[in-house]
């Protein structure tokens, strides 16, 4: 093989493995609808799964060890994820604060 043929391979070989790192493949986008359903869990749980399931940031504190069912029976949009956390916290009998926008 020729030197300047060889050359020119890890000049190639170089200059493509920067831009494949520069452009990572691109990660799913996440659904804007979905359904959850537990089944005798723990409230905390629970609680935690729809706050991420909405994209709600939430501090929890002393959570009682109470186990809870909660079915969907069909999909909900993500937005509505809040009203429902609040719901099953207060059905619970727990101090729901919102804070932010």
């Amino acid at each position: 093989m020729p030197s300047s043929y060889r050359a020119f391979v890890l000049l190639l070989a170089l200059a493509a493995s920067p831009m494949a790192a520069q452009n990572p493949p691109r990660a799913a986008a996440a659904p804007t609808t979905m359904a959850l359903d537990f089944q005798d869990q723990e409230l905390r749980t629970v609680l935690t799964a729809l706050a991420e399931a909405g994209g709600v940031n939430i501090s929890l504190g002393y959570i009682p060890p109470t186990k809870v069912t909660l079915r969907m029976g069909q999909a909900v949009d993500r937005a509505e994820f809040a009203a429902m956390l609040r719901a099953v916290a207060e059905a619970n009998e727990l101090k729901v604060t919102m804070a932010g926008s």
